[in-house]
């Protein structure tokens, strides 16, 4: 029964080995869906905000004489959000 057990005892010191080894990859795949989600935050926000200036645009143009700035902010928002998205993948 010693025997025995000591032939079980060395099998299990594999699975532990690729337990560790199953622990760590996870723990590798978590923190990059974790970037994906910032990933993708940042870009909604940059494009969300930057389509609605790029939106208020004429009403600057019409009243202030400012819109030519506020459609080059609005255009600089969603080209660097869409940069980020494209760079951090």
């Amino acid at each position: 029964m010693l025997i025995r057990a000591e032939e079980e005892s060395n099998d299990l010191k594999e699975y532990r080995a690729k337990y560790y080894e199953a622990d760590k990859r996870a723990g590798i795949l978590e923190e990059k869906l974790k970037s994906n989600k910032i990933n993708e935050v940042m870009f909604g926000v940059g494009v969300g905000v930057g389509c609605a200036t790029i939106g208020l645009a004429p009403y600057f143009w019409d009243n202030t004489g400012k819109g030519p700035i506020v459609l080059t902010v609005g255009l600089a928002l969603v080209l660097g959000a869409t940069y980020g998205r494209i760079s951090f993948k």
